[in-house]
């Protein structure tokens, strides 16, 4: 397929549904197929929409659809992207570079020193994508099941 060229924008009340239906859509089999269905909680998803910043890529139709979405965390020095998801119909659109080049932009404006992105061990697809986006892997001390993308911008 073709890249897509999305407007991405934040979250707003009426999108939470929406955000939330593409979680268990995407998510929820992703952590299932892996053998860690442990990975995927709702409660836990739902909290992480509230406390997270909720950035939303919409596609150019009329009426513009979720393409896809990124969810980050401001903390000192570092934005970690702690989501992303993408709709099955625009996998292969890059929806996904769009949102990390979006993630980037909005920690620089934030004038953060690095991005982080943890992802599972087994993920080698996620880790693929940071590694395109120059993440470089670092261990998680905490969790030996996690892999963190790091990427520094200065």
């Amino acid at each position: 397929m073709e890249e897509l060229h999305v407007e991405i924008r934040a979250m707003v009340e009426g999108d939470k549904s929406v955000v939330f239906a593409l979680a268990e859509e995407v998510l929820k089999p992703l952590a299932d197929a892996a053998g860690h269905p442990e990975l995927f909680h709702e409660d836990e998803f739902l909290a992480l929409m509230e406390r997270g910043e909720v950035w939303i890529a919409d596609t150019p139709h009329d009426p513009p659809e979720v393409a896809g979405y990124v969810i980050t965390e401001a903390e000192p020095e570092c934005l970690t992207v702690r989501c992303l998801c993408v709709s099955p119909a625009f996998e292969e659109c890059r929806v996904d570079h769009r949102l990390l080049d979006w993630a980037e932009g909005l920690a620089y404006h934030k004038g953060l020193e690095r991005l982080a992105a943890p992802t599972p061990t087994g993920d080698d697809r996620s880790r693929a994508l940071y590694a395109a986006h120059s993440y470089a892997p670092a261990p998680a001390d905490d969790r030996p099941d996690t892999i963190v993308m790091v990427k520094r911008l200065r």
